[in-house]
């Protein structure tokens, strides 16, 4: 596995040296993929996405507050819960439900810099508005109740009203 800085090419693989991302990036010009197979209703958005980018990434703590628009303290205790709550690495090889199709998903990390939108809004507007998936379709790939998507989905409408009001 290569992991550079802005500039180099980086190539994931898991723990267990299966591909688990096949996807090469540049930081500088390219935004990461985070693979919805990852995706587990055992820990929040935010923790999913640090342990994925500092166990499968190898970034540091510093680097993923800077890709996500937060604080590396906020980044540091998501890091420090996901372990808590789940000491299992993300891999490729995991029993998903194929039916889902969450194999199928990548979601750009960019979509997550927003501070204006939770992780779960900006995670939910983005396979609406760009996957166009049904509420009932999100609600299953997220493992969430479809009342706790169409919630979300609302809010992130008001608040695109709300932004383009003023």
């Amino acid at each position: 596995m290569e992991n550079q800085k802005r500039g180099i090419t980086v190539t994931t693989l898991s723990r267990d040296n299966t591909p688990l991302q096949l996807q090469t990036s540049n930081y500088a010009n390219q935004d990461i993929l985070i693979p919805l197979c990852i995706y587990t209703d055992k820990l929040s958005g935010l923790e999913i996405i640090t342990k994925f980018l500092r166990e499968n990434l190898y970034l540091e703590f510093k680097e993923i507050a800077q890709l996500l628009n937060r604080s590396e303290k906020t980044i540091w205790q998501a890091y420090d819960d996901s372990r808590q709550k789940s000491s299992e690495f993300f891999s490729a090889n995991k029993n998903n439900n194929i039916r889902n199709n969450k194999n199928n998903y990548f979601i750009p990390l960019s979509i997550f810099s927003n501070r204006k939108l939770s992780i779960l809004e900006s995670l939910v507007k983005y396979l609406k508005e760009r996957n166009y998936l049904t509420l009932a379709e999100i609600s299953t790939l997220l493992n969430r109740d479809q009342r706790t998507i169409w919630t979300v989905y609302n809010r992130v409408k008001i608040k695109d009203k709300l932004v383009m009001v003023h």
